[in-house]
């Protein structure tokens, strides 16, 4: 079958306590950064909210959805 929907990993941080502004300077800017540049990647979208934030990344159809989460992974380790 073709493949219809791109593929998609969702990254959820959390940080108790803290405000959607300081989610996006101390978190999620700097995941973003390390997303630039994946394998694939058409785009990302994210959310911050008190205490938390999702992060979701779409990658080019066609695109081997568990090569892409470890991608993910790697990048997201390297922000650690």
């Amino acid at each position: 079958y073709p493949n219809v929907a791109p593929p998609q990993v969702e990254i959820y941080a959390v940080y108790p306590g803290a405000s959607a502004a300081t989610m996006d300077e101390s978190g999620v800017s700097l995941i973003e950064q390390e997303l630039n540049g994946a394998d694939n990647l058409l785009y990302f979208e994210s959310q911050s909210s008190l205490g938390s934030a999702t992060i979701t990344a779409t990658f080019a159809p066609g695109t081997h959805p568990d090569l892409a989460q470890v991608d993910v992974q790697n990048r997201l380790k390297v922000v650690e």
